[in-house]
């Protein structure tokens, strides 16, 4: 041997042969499984005394189906709650609806003053668009009620034209 090697562990004098380090070998592999098999007995031991049942495979597969139903209800939250970023995203800012909400009132506003200096009320205004609207429903055929109605305008158009052409020769 070399002088290096002194600390080593010589194994060649440890058994004389082959058989006898099966044979030992052998014999820690079954100390191992009685081991194992006090641990089971153990682990049971203290289960029963927690009155803990071990699962059984009902029990695996209804844990199984409890958390595929677990995954897809996860699934299902965050994208609902994608949804509703991108719902928070496209809806304008606080400061636009304000400023949205304002115009509106102030359209309005402009709107009755204008009506009122001309001399009708709202209320004159939203029951003749009424009317309008439940007579154009009523008629019979959607293209006849539409014929009609281009027929109205020309009609009004053709009105105005003449009484311009009569006040540009009176003037």
């Amino acid at each position: 041997m070399c002088a290096d090697c002194k600390d080593w562990l010589d194994l060649s004098n440890m058994y004389l042969s082959n058989q006898e380090y099966y044979l030992k070998l052998e014999e820690l592999k079954n100390a191992h499984l009685e081991t194992m098999a006090k641990l089971e007995e153990m682990y049971q031991n203290k289960l029963f005394l927690k009155d803990v049942q071990p699962l059984t495979n009902t029990d695996v597969d209804y844990s199984k189906t409890y958390r595929k139903h677990e995954k897809q209800r996860k699934k299902e939250y965050l994208q609902e709650l994608e949804e509703i970023e991108e719902r928070v995203e496209k809806r304008p800012l606080l400061l636009e609806q304000a400023t949205q909400k304002n115009a509106r009132l102030a359209a309005r506003k402009h709107y009755s003053d204008l009506l009122r200096e001309l001399g009708l009320c709202g209320d004159f205004i939203s029951k003749k668009g009424q009317t309008a609207t439940e007579e154009f429903l009523q008629d019979s055929s959607y293209s006849n009620s539409f014929e009609s109605l281009a027929a109205n305008v020309e009609s009004e158009n053709d009105y105005k034209d003449s009484i311009e052409k009569s006040s540009d020769y009176e003037g």
